[in-house]
């Protein structure tokens, strides 16, 4: 069994992105993995794409109909083999260090459940752009969950006993299931931390912004506060998301402007 199992759902995505994705993989210093690809159906199909890998370690299925992201991400647990898992996203690329740094730190830190790390965000050409950065202590992700997402997706790492005894992604979260899910284990006591590390290039696809977008993802974090934080909220928390209920009723520039200045630095 390998140790870590990479788990990367895919949707047209662009040849040139998704090879470096899994290039990135690829290239890590841990080299005992498997790469799990889960693929929906669409008029771009990345088959020929992912089989000219010619590595045994990578494990692809393509779904016979769309199922949604939610569900390519849980069938890609229900794969795992690993004793950790690893996300990664298609177009995103992990540093050759991510993985053996990430597994370094659960093995090392046995009451830490789940861990991220600082991005990098990278334009369409891989150019920089800008950061983000996330609190590292378990106090201190614990006590900002309620606020926001403070585990980057792209850049997760956890013990796959995780799934075994809480489940995988909760239905009913198009967008933000992974703020569900990462709030969910942290309501069943699963610490979680970030290293300070940036092990994870993210791209930032003007596409990926769009207003429309912008306010299906504030509706659903404010879902999911209320679904699991509202017990342990501040006034100023309760605040917080009196504005961001204002926010879904804001010009798009004004929301465009604001996410792009809470999601990262230059």
């Amino acid at each position: 069994m390998p140790i870590v199992s990479v788990v990367m759902p895919v949707l047209a995505t662009p040849e040139p992105l998704l090879r470096q994705a899994i290039q990135s993989i690829l290239d890590q210093t841990l080299s005992d993995w498997e790469l799990i690809i889960v693929e929906d159906p669409s008029d771009f199909v990345c088959t020929e794409v992912i089989r000219s890998f010619s590595d045994d370690r990578i494990r692809y299925v393509i779904n016979d109909q769309r199922t949604g992201l939610v569900r390519q991400r849980n069938l890609g647990l229900e794969m795992a083999q690993g004793q950790f898992i690893a996300k990664a996203d298609s177009d995103d690329i992990s540093e050759p260090q991510r993985l053996q740094e990430q597994f370094d730190h659960l093995t090392q830190n046995e009451h830490i459940g789940v861990v991220g790390s600082h991005l990098t965000i990278v334009d369409s050409e891989g150019q920089r752009i800008g950061r983000r950065e996330y609190p590292t202590d378990p106090r201190d992700v614990r006590r900002l969950m309620r606020r926001r997402n403070v585990i980057a997706q792209p850049a997760a790492f956890f013990r796959a006993e995780l799934v075994r005894r809480f489940g995988g992604y909760p239905d009913g979260y198009p967008v933000c299931q992974d703020y569900a899910y990462w709030s969910h284990l942290a309501k069943q006591g699963v610490q979680l931390a970030n290293l300070q590390q940036y092990l994870v290039r993210y791209r930032q696809h003007a596409a990926s912004i769009k207003s429309t977008r912008l306010r299906e993802t504030l509706d659903a974090t404010l879902r999911v506060k209320d679904t699991y934080w509202r017990d342990e909220m501040t006034l100023a928390d309760h605040g917080r998301m009196l504005g961001e209920r204002l926010l879904r009723h804001a010009p798009a520039s004004w929301t465009q402007r604001l996410f792009a200045w809470m999601t990262f630095r230059r």
